[in-house]
Parts: C-alpha cells; structure tokens; sequence
C-alpha cells in the first residue's frame, strides 16, 4: 500500500460502534523539511543584537540614593527583571492568602 493512501476503517461490530479512520499523514522527503524553529531563533538572535547594539549608549538612571549612567541595555534589563521579580512576588503573596490556614502546602 502507497504511504498516500488513507487505511480502510476496520468493519464495525455491535460492541464498538462506528470505527474511526486515522489520517495517514505523507511521508516526509528528505532535504525538503523546513526547519521553521531554527529559523525563528535565527531572526530572534539577529533582532537582539541589534536591539543591543542600537541601545548600547549610556544613559542617567535615577535609583532615588544614587544616579549612576549606565548602558540603556542594562537598565532596560535591569528593568525587566525587576518587573519579572515584582510580578512573580505578588503571585506568590496571593497564593499565600487564597489559601486556608489548615491547608498543607505542596512544596
């Protein structure tokens, strides 16, 4: 039988019902796969070192004691880490209060 053809459902029986058919998927040929994953983590790649490199000047950041000038890469990483940080501690603050005081916490 070709790898194109479609399988012939099994003949039914009055205990299972209506077979179902499986599609049978065409094989793959080589050389002609295209590797989308490696492809997008290329283009992501390329578009942060751009992102870098266009962002690399040094800018004032006011931390309210001091205002050092650091790279404006650092301090939009500095940034998003603090956001990551703050999202992920009030995620847990909340999970702590929706939860009963007699309730075992799974670690």
């Amino acid at each position: 039988m070709s790898e194109h053809q479609a399988t012939e459902p099994p003949p039914e029986t009055a205990d299972e019902g209506p077979a179902q058919t499986v599609p049978v998927r065409p094989a793959r040929t080589k050389g002609r796969d295209v590797p989308w994953r490696l492809i997008a983590l290329g283009v992501l790649l390329v578009y942060g070192i751009v992102f870098v490199v266009l962002n690399s000047r040094a800018v004032k950041v006011n931390f309210v004691f001091f205002a050092p000038r650091v790279s404006l890469i650092v301090a939009l990483v500095l940034a998003l880490l603090l956001g990551f940080l703050g999202g992920y501690l009030f995620d847990t603050m909340r999970d702590r209060r929706k939860r009963k005081p007699g309730d075992a916490t799974p670690s």
